[in-house]
């Protein structure tokens, strides 16, 4: 699976619109991204304060995203896709994330749920997700490679040819995954329909 979320930490530091939380609960987000920002980060300290942050203001999306992104970070995939179901739920609620970081967070849990071998909820997320934005690209090549891990190429390949198709709405920065490297489809880089199906794509 292609994974946007490549410099974790960076997105972490950003600074977001304050919404559903007290100062307490933003002063300590503040101070789990300065942790992450330090020379020598404190990841765990980091994730103490986010949860303290959460634990004063559950509807705080901000720290929410935080956390999952730092779960994710660290490759504890269980977490952080806990952490974004609640993110996404929050934002439901809330309607305070632009289309694209929508777009990011839904991507985030689908992989997240990918990664944890959890190929049917990651399924159930990109269809939901493609039924939100129906022309996002990621979401199809996400899908795609979420069925090929399940084991499932003939569902798989009508959305990696669907991707590809578009593949111009990928966010800016991220070139389009070369299906024939992705492990998702490594048990199929031989099979006579997966290479027939990446005849085109050229990346």
């Amino acid at each position: 699976m292609k994974k946007v979320l490549s410099i974790v930490f960076c997105l972490l530091l950003a600074g977001g619109a304050l919404l559903a939380e007290t100062k307490s609960a933003h002063d300590r987000l503040e101070k789990a991204r300065k942790e992450l920002g330090a020379r020598m980060p404190n990841a765990a300290r980091a994730e103490k304060l986010m949860q303290e942050a959460l634990k004063d203001s559950p509807d705080y999306l901000d720290a929410e995203e935080a956390l999952a992104d730092l779960y994710f970070a660290e490759h504890r995939y269980e977490l952080a896709a806990t952490e974004y179901k609640k993110a996404k739920a929050l934002d439901d609620a809330q309607k305070k994330l632009s289309r694209d970081d929508r777009n990011n967070l839904l991507d985030q849990l689908g992989v997240s749920q990918g990664e944890g071998r959890h190929f049917d909820e990651a399924i159930a997320t990109y269809k939901a997700a493609l039924a939100e934005d129906a022309g996002y690209g990621l979401f199809e090549y996400n899908l795609s490679c979420s069925y090929a891990a399940k084991g499932d190429l003939d569902s798989a390949l009508p959305h990696l040819k669907k991707a590809w198709e578009l593949r111009d709405s990928l966010p800016r920065g991220v070139s389009f995954p070369d299906p024939r490297k992705d492990d998702s489809f490594k048990k199929y880089w031989n099979d006579p329909r997966f290479l027939e199906a990446v005849t085109d794509i050229v990346v």
